[in-house]
């Protein structure tokens, strides 16, 4: 998904040098990176978090 998304964006932001300034497309390849970058910045912290907190070590009872 990353990598789709970052793909996405260097495809905006080519497409976004070549378009004429303050056009209308312009202005919505903008708003389009920007809003890639922060769900980039979403998923980098949602895979950086833990689901499960950590369990202190336990020994095992021994056995019969």
């Amino acid at each position: 998904m990353m990598l789709f998304l970052r793909r996405a964006r260097d495809q905006a932001v080519v497409i976004r040098k070549h378009a004429p300034a303050r056009n209308y497309m312009e202005s919505i390849l903008r708003r389009t990176i920007l809003s890639i970058d922060q769900k980039l910045a979403q998923l980098k912290y949602l895979l950086a978090k833990s689901d499960l907190p950590k369990s202190l070590p336990t020994r095992m009872r021994p056995a019969i």
